[in-house]
């Protein structure tokens, strides 16, 4: 056999050492492209699912705050075991307590007409309700509060009196009715985004202003 003849025989058993080493480098690289690629994928669905859940929890808690206070009634009652009746309204800066005629959240009565409801800080990090039916002794009780949102985690209110004055407590003891109006913004939890829902105001038809 020639020397050229060899040469081709040579030529055609296969890659060098080299190539091979060449190659696995290529496929190495690709590799790592690939997974890194998959791991931001990941993270970027994760993320917006994350987003989607807290914009739904935000708006389930904005809907049934509306509710609430939209349907607000200038019911009387009694509280702290006092004999007069009074307008059962009563707002601070941080909860607020009335009867309303909105479906109950919680109570196994769907259909009853008036229901007394505290909103506020939960006992837990997050913002809680308490329902009860009316009337009762102590519509506004102590009981401890269903939690509705954790990432929620308080609100901050001020009441529309009719010279068109946002008050900071509304106290249905010493009103003759309920309030025109009230504002609402939603204290979010740390990492939260702050933007994710501004501050609205629920108008209150039945709302008279104060004496």
């Amino acid at each position: 056999m020639s020397r050229r003849a060899a040469a081709r025989l040579g030529d055609g058993r296969g890659m060098t050492l080299l190539e091979v080493i060449l190659a696995l480098a290529i496929l190495a690289v690709i590799v790592v492209v690939l997974v890194t690629s998959l791991r931001v994928g990941v993270r970027a669905w994760e993320a917006g699912e994350e987003r989607a859940a807290l914009q739904q929890e935000i708006r389930a808690v904005v809907e049934l705050l509306t509710e609430a206070l939209s349907a607000a009634y200038p019911y009387r009652g009694r509280l702290g075991g006092g004999l007069e009746r009074v307008v059962l309204f009563q707002g601070e800066a941080d909860e607020v307590r009335l009867v309303t005629t909105a479906p109950p959240v919680g109570l196994d009565a769907p259909a009853v007409r008036f229901h007394a409801v505290a909103l506020g800080p939960a006992t837990e990090d997050g913002l809680g309700v308490v329902e009860r039916l009316v009337p009762a002794e102590e519509p506004f009780g102590k009981d401890p509060r269903t939690l509705l949102s954790r990432v929620v985690t308080g609100i901050r209110l001020r009441y529309l009196d009719e010279t068109g004055v946002w008050q900071e407590r509304w106290d249905g003891r010493t009103a003759a009715g309920l309030p025109l109006a009230v504002r609402v913004e939603l204290n979010l939890r740390e990492g939260a985004r702050a933007d994710a829902v501004p501050a609205f105001v629920v108008p209150i038809p039945l709302g008279k202003g104060p004496a």
